[in-house]
C-alpha cells in the first residue's frame, strides 16, 4: 500500500510541474541579459577612462608647448638672435656678436613696442600700422619664427597639425605700464677747492653760480624729451680761471646731480671741467680739433644711462652752438693735459656771453620696463589648449654692474671704530692698507670710453677722497695711460655694493648660479689654469671661483674670485670681473710683448663675512658701512701691457644668463 501510495503522489507532482518548463530558459535569458548589462557599462567606462586619458595627455602636452613659449621669450630677451627683419639695416655688425649695435639688439622696450616686436609693422613719426592683424599685439615676430601654415602660433617639432602637433603662441605686455612719463629734480654746484660744491665760486675777475631749475616732468613717449638741466651764469670774462694751459690739476670741477622719481627712484651724477678761454689752443676732438674761444663746459659724458632711460646732453641756449664738441685726447697726438696726468675726454660746450643765463638741456628716452608680463598659449593634439602667464623680471639681482671701468671698493684701512686706529693683525687678520699699483709699462691703459654708446664713465673709481687722492698722485707719474678722470664713486653704486651685507647675498646668489651651471670651483678644487672661463667671443656665462686663482687665457661673462686672482701672460676676457673674499686683490704679471685686455669692468670689493657682515654692518657708531669693506689691493707688474677698457655690452651680455627670469607660472 505504502508503494503505490508513493508512485501516486510522484505522479501528482510530476503533473503540478508541467506549467515550469522554460523556467530555466527564462532564467538563463535573464543572467544574460544582467551580464551583458554589465559588461556593457564596463565597456563605456572603460571607453571613457580612455577618452578622459587620452584628453588629459593632451592638455598635458599643451601645457608644456605654453612652456616652451615662455621659455622661447626667455632665450629671445637672454641671447638676442638676429631679428628678421632687422630693426634698422644700415647698423652692423649683426646680432649676436657681442659687438652688435643696439638698434638690432632686442630689450625690453623693443618687446613690448609693436614696430620692434613684429616684422609687418612699421612706425611714422607716433603712428603705427601693421600688415598683419595679428601684429596687433606685441608677439615677437621678429624674433620668433611663426607658421606659414598656422601663422597665429609657432610649431614645435617637423610639422604640425591641430589634430596631433605641438605649438604655442605669446603676446607680451608691460605689467607696469611703463609710460613716457620722466620726473626729475635737479642739484648742483661748483667745487670750491676742498670738495665742497657750493652754488658758485669766484676765481678773481671772474665768477661762475649754478641756478638748478625746478622739478622736471618729460613726456617720452612718442620719441626723445627735452628736458632742463639748470644754467650757468659768468660775470666778467673767465680770466682768472685755471686751466688746461698752466695748471691743469687746478681745473675747477662742477657736478650736476639729476634725481629721478619716475619712472623709477634713481640717479644720475653729471660732472665737469670749467675750461677757461683760449683760441690758440683748442682741444683735440673725437674727428676734429674742439674750439674754445670762449669759458666752456667740458662736461665728463655726452651720455648717461640710468632707470631705463638713455640721457643725453643737447643744444644749450641762448648762444652757444647747437652741438657740442667730443674731446678725446690720445697718446698719439696729444700730451697730457687733463688733471694728475689724465688725458681729457669728455663733451665740450661753449659758455654764454658776460651775465647770460647758459642753460644746459637734456634728451631723454622712453623708460625702458623692468618686468614684461607673457601670456603664452599652447596647443597639443586633439584641439587641446593650455595658457599661461608668467612675469619675467629683467635682472635677478637688481641690476648687477658698476659706476667704473675699475672700480675699488673699501677704506684706506681697517678701524674697528670711527676713530680707532687702523687694525692689522689678529682681530682682522687678513686686513690689510689700501694699495694700488698701476703697472709700470707704457702699454698699460685705463679707460672709460664704452665701445658702443657715446658715454664715459670714470677709469678709476674709489669709494673715499682719500683713495682717490693717492690713485690721483699714482696715475700723475706712471709710464701708462688713464682716459677719463679718477672718481670717488661711493654715491654712485648700485644697492648690491652699498655694503658688505648686501654684496654677501649677491655672491651667495651668484654662486647658486655658477653650481647649477656647473661651473662652481669650491676652496678645496683644482680649478683649471688653462681653457676658457665663460665664453670669450660672446661674453657670456658665469665661473664662480671660491678660491685664489691664476689663469693665462681667454674668457667671458662674469667671473668672481674669492681669493686673489692672478692674470699672467697674455690674456683677454670680455665682461664682468668681481674680485671678493677675505682675501679679494687683483694682481697681473707679465713680460714684454704680452699682453692682458679686459673689456667690460673690474670690481675690487673685499669683505670678511664674519667681522664685515656679523660685527661691522650691526655697528651702530659706524655709520658709513663702506668703510666695512676691508681695503682693496690692485697691482700689475712685469712688462706686459694691460687694457682696461669699460664695454656696457658685454657686461650687459654677461648679465644676460642671469636675468630675465622667470617669477612665477599661473595657470589660466
Amino acid at each position: 500500500m505504502e508503494v503505490m501510495d508513493s508512485q501516486k503522489e510522484a505522479t501528482k507532482n510530476a503533473k503540478n510541474r508541467k506549467n515550469e518548463r522554460g523556467a530555466a530558459l527564462v532564467t538563463v535569458m535573464m543572467v544574460s541579459f544582467l551580464m551583458l548589462v554589465a559588461v556593457a557599462g564596463l565597456l563605456l567606462e572603460a571607453s571613457m577612462t580612455t577618452g578622459n586619458v587620452t584628453d588629459a595627455t593632451s592638455e598635458e602636452q599643451a601645457y608644456y608647448a605654453a612652456e616652451s613659449g615662455i621659455q622661447s621669450v626667455i632665450d629671445v630677451l637672454r641671447h638676442s638672435p638676429r631679428p628678421d627683419p632687422l630693426i634698422d639695416p644700415t647698423k652692423i655688425p649683426l646680432p649676436p656678436d657681442p659687438d652688435a649695435d643696439p638698434a638690432n639688439k632686442i630689450d625690453y622696450r623693443k618687446a613690448v613696442d609693436l614696430w620692434t616686436s613684429n616684422k609687418t609693422c612699421e612706425k611714422s613719426g607716433s603712428t603705427v600700422t601693421c600688415t598683419d592683424p595679428l601684429d596687433n599685439v606685441a608677439r615677437l615676430s621678429r624674433w620668433i619664427k611663426y607658421s606659414d601654415d598656422y601663422p597665429d602660433r609657432a610649431v614645435l617639432g617637423e610639422s604640425y597639425s591641430p589634430l596631433n602637433g605641438f605649438a604655442y603662441s605669446v603676446r607680451v605686455t608691460d605689467p607696469d605700464n611703463t609710460d613716457g612719463l620722466v620726473v626729475y629734480t635737479v642739484t648742483g654746484g661748483i667745487d670750491d677747492g676742498t670738495g665742497n660744491y657750493p652754488a658758485s665760486r669766484n676765481f678773481g675777475a671772474t665768477t661762475i653760480a649754478y641756478q638748478a631749475p625746478g622739478e622736471q616732468t618729460i613726456d617720452a613717449s612718442t620719441g626723445p624729451g627735452t628736458g632742463n638741466i639748470g644754467y650757468f651764469r659768468m660775470t666778467g670774462t673767465g680770466a682768472g680761471i685755471p686751466g688746461v694751459d698752466s695748471n691743469p690739476d687746478q681745473l675747477p670741477r662742477f657736478r650736476i646731480v639729476i634725481l629721478f622719481s619716475k619712472p623709477q627712484n634713481t640717479s644720475i651724477i653729471i660732472r665737469g671741467y670749467i675750461i677757461p678761454p683760449n683760441a690758440s689752443s683748442p682741444l683735440k676732438g673725437e674727428t676734429s680739433t674742439c674750439p674754445r674761444p670762449v669759458v666752456s663746459y667740458l662736461f665728463d659724458s655726452e651720455g648717461y644711462i640710468a632707470g631705463g632711460s638713455k640721457t643725453r646732453l643737447i643744444g644749450t641756449s641762448p648762444a652757444a652752438p647747437a652741438l657740442g664738441c667730443t674731446v678725446e685726447e690720445t697718446k698719439d697726438n696729444s700730451t697730457k693735459r687733463g688733471p694728475y696726468g689724465t688725458y681729457l675726454t669728455g663733451y665740450l660746450l661753449q659758455s654764454a656771453g658776460a651775465d647770460v643765463d647758459q642753460t644746459f638741456n637734456v634728451s631723454i628716452t622712453r623708460p625702458e620696463p623692468t618686468r614684461l608680463l607673457i601670456r603664452s598659449t599652447g596647443y597639443g593634439p586633439k584641439g587641446a589648449r593650455k595658457e599661461l602667464e608668467t612675469i619675467i623680471q629683467k635682472n635677478y639681482f637688481g641690476g648687477l654692474g658698476a659706476p667704473a671701468s675699475l672700480t675699488l671698493i673699501g677704506p684706506p684701512c681697517t678701524r674697528l671704530t670711527p676713530i680707532a686706529p687702523c687694525v692689522k693683525g689678529p682681530l682682522i687678520p687678513l686686513s690689510t692698507d689700501f694699495s694700488f699699483a698701476p703697472g709700470s709699462a707704457s702699454g698699460v691703459i685705463y679707460s672709460g670710453k664704452d665701445k658702443q654708446l657715446r658715454v664715459f664713465v670714470p677709469p678709476i673709481g674709489l669709494t673715499n677722497n682719500e683713495n682717490v687722492q693717492t690713485v690721483k698722485n699714482i696715475v700723475r707719474t706712471f709710464n701708462g695711460h688713464v682716459y677719463g678722470n679718477v672718481e670717488n664713486v661711493a654715491d654712485e653704486l648700485p644697492q648690491w655694493l652699498q655694503n658688505p651685507a648686501n654684496l654677501n647675498e649677491t655672491v651667495k646668489l651668484l654662486k647658486e648660479a655658477a653650481d647649477s651651471s656647473g661651473s662652481y670651483w669650491g676652496p678645496s678644487s683644482s680649478p683649471p689654469n688653462s681653457g676658457v672661463y665663460g665664453n670669450w667671443s660672446t661674453a657670456t656665462g658665469i665661473t664662480f671661483v671660491d678660491r685664489d686663482l691664476e689663469i693665462s687665457q681667454d674668457g667671458g661673462g662674469i667671473l668672481i674670485v674669492t681669493g686673489t686672482l692672478r692674470f699672467k701672460g697674455t690674456f683677454r676676457f670680455n665682461g664682468l670681473v668681481l674680485i671678493t673674499g677675505k682675501n679679494g686683490k687683483y694682481e697681473r704679471s707679465g713680460g714684454g710683448g704680452q699682453q692682458g685686455i679686459l673689456a667690460g669692468s673690474m670690481i675690487v670689493a673685499p669683505y670678511d663675512p664674519v667681522w664685515s657682515v656679523e660685527t661691522c654692518m650691526k655697528d651702530s657708531t659706524i655709520t658709513n658701512k663702506l668703510n666695512c669693506y676691508l681695503s682693496p689691493s690692485y697691482s700689475i707688474s712685469g712688462g706686459g701691457s694691460s687694457d682696461l677698457m669699460f664695454n656696457s655690452q658685454n657686461v650687459t651680455n654677461g648679465l644676460g644668463g642671469l636675468g630675465n627670469f622667470v617669477k612665477g607660472v599661473a595657470e589660466k
